[in-house]
Formats: structure tokens, sequence, C-alpha cells
């Protein structure tokens, strides 16, 4: 444990020399400050891209789920993001590393993110998914505002709702533990100095 968390306080990109008192508290990390920086902002830019974007997928062409399944995918995945956050920096502390899980989170980002163009893709969606379903005909009763009771109305079950689910968890468990790690690793890239020269000398 000692060991892993002194390997985390070493700048990730570290290209410095020697530094003196007068040098930024950033000297020789800018690189590794900058690379945090650019997965962050590329990392939010496809978690909000994908709440933005969901439910618009989801009604339209060929899945058309009806508007209160679409409604809740978004928010599954979003309750799912932020229960992980908490396990995302147990498993940091207590087992991995943030490095270590912060590039597992990623790939696991990847390949949930990676599932949506293939469902978004005809070949590969008919592959995963089966053959587009027909909406169920429905008795004219269920077009009322009333329905008798002795009438069912059918309901179309949500096409390709695994695989999207799949999908939308994979990256949810990716951006969770991505969360908790990633700011306070990003620290660690210039705690070393900042602890040498101490606070107000940046």
């Amino acid at each position: 444990m000692a060991g892993r968390d002194a390997n985390e306080s070493t700048p990730l990109l570290d290209n410095s020399v020697a530094s003196t008192r007068s040098e930024s508290v950033f000297n020789g990390r800018r690189l590794a400050c900058a690379a945090i920086l650019l997965a962050e902002s590329l990392e939010r830019m496809a978690f909000y891209g994908i709440t933005s974007n969901l439910v618009l997928f989801l009604n339209s062409s060929p899945f058309y789920w009806e508007g209160t399944s679409a409604s809740q995918a978004p928010l599954i995945f979003m309750g799912v993001t932020y229960l992980i956050s908490p396990f995302g920096g147990w498993l940091a502390d207590a087992c991995l590393g943030k490095f270590t899980t912060i590039a597992l989170s990623l790939v696991l980002y990847l390949i949930g993110m990676l599932l949506f163009p293939f469902v978004a893709n005809d070949p590969t969606r008919n592959s995963l998914c089966g053959e587009e379903m027909a909406f169920p005909v429905q008795p004219a009763e269920c077009f009322n505002d009333t329905v008798p009771a002795n009438v069912t109305c059918r309901n179309r079950p949500s096409y390709c709702g695994p695989a999207i689910y799949s999908g939308l968890v994979l990256v949810a468990v990716g951006v969770g533990a991505v969360k908790s790690n990633i700011t306070p690793f990003g620290a660690d890239q210039v705690m070393q100095g900042f602890s040498k020269w101490g606070p107000g000398k940046c």
C-alpha cells in the first residue's frame, strides 16, 4: 500500500530536471497535467453526448422505444454512474491504485461506447439483436380514453434492449470509476513539488 501510494505521487510523465524554489510547481509536470485534462475533457464530452442524445436515439428508427422506456434509460445510466463512484474510489485505494483503476475503467468505457455504433449499424445490429420487431396490432378500444377491463393492449418490447443496456452499464461503470479517481490522480502529479515548497509558493 505504501509503495503504491509513493509511486502514484510521482508524476505520470515526468521530464523535469532539478527544480529550484523560483520555478513553478507545474515545471516538468505540464505534460502530465495536460494529458489528464485532455482525458477528462474527452470523457465529459462522451458522457454528456450519451445523456443528451439517448432518448432521441431510442425513440427513432429502428428502435422506436416507447417514451417511458426511452426516458428510463438515461436515468438508469446516471444512477449507476453515481452509485459506482464510491466503489471506484475504494477499489483504487484498497486494491489497484488510481492509475490502474483509471486505465481499466477507460477500457470498459471504450468497450461500452463501441457497442453503440454496432447497434446503430444494420448488419451488426441484426446479429446482436435479431430482426426488427413489428408493432403489435392493437384492438380499437386501445385508442379510446378508457380501455375496457376485458381488452388487453399489448406493448412492443424494447428492441435491442439487452445490448443497449449492456453498453450503458459498461459506460456507467467506467464513468463512475474515472470520476472518483481522476481528480485526485491529477493532484498527485503536482503534490511532490507543492509539498516540497510549502503552500503559497506556486
